[in-house]
């Protein structure tokens, strides 16, 4: 598919080829690629339309450039050069708990407000993996997320169970459930270490 393209419907793959090479290709519902040949050298994904619900994407694939304006349930361990989802205050996206997202490029997350926050969280009771070099992110509530790198979230909420996620400004508890070990996340309320910029 070379230039603009749009995709109404749910599409279902198995078996198939789709190569999108240019311009931005839009998707209105579920993606499922985790049987297609799929290819994405240039040009952007965007998930997005009118429709209101969350919409599931299932790789594992590489992508491109990647945008969404919807909440997002993702399947499988991806690849991306840039994702962003931007001024998504109170929509969400679910990673699956074991996988492992991998932006190369640049992560750009944000809510719309300190009190409007995007909900970074799992699908399947677990850890969610994520490795980049280049975010940013502001207004997110994020939970159960294990970072190759520190990240930086700013004016965020640690909803627990986040390592090497930094929240500047976030309170943490000592409780000392585990051991003396600053560096264990068992040791504090929100079972994450505090990064620079927290209270404690």
């Amino acid at each position: 598919c070379n230039g603009a393209a749009t995709f109404k419907g749910a599409y279902s793959g198995s078996g198939a080829s789709l190569t999108l090479s240019s311009g931005t290709s839009l998707f209105e519902s579920d993606l499922d690629l985790s049987g297609t040949t799929f290819s994405h050298s240039n040009g952007t994904v965007q998930i997005g339309g009118s429709a209101a619900g969350e919409v599931t994407i299932k790789g594992p694939q590489t992508f491109n450039n990647f945008e969404t304006s919807r909440s997002l349930i993702i399947y499988g361990t991806n690849s991306f050069n840039d994702f962003t989802a931007t001024n998504l205050g109170g929509k969400s996206l679910s990673f699956e708990a074991g996988e492992t997202q991998n932006i190369n490029g640049n992560l750009s997350l944000s809510g719309s407000s300190s009190t409007s926050l995007l909900t970074l969280k799992d699908v399947g009771s677990g850890i969610w993996n994520i490795n980049c070099s280049n975010p940013s992110i502001t207004n997110v509530d994020v939970i159960n997320s294990t970072s190759a790198n520190s990240i930086v979230a700013t004016e965020s909420k640690n909803s627990g169970h986040n390592t090497r996620w930094i929240f500047p400004g976030q309170e943490y508890i000592w409780t000392g459930n585990s051991n003396n070990d600053w560096d264990t996340a068992a040791n504090w309320n929100l079972y994450s270490v505090p990064g620079f910029g927290a209270k404690v």
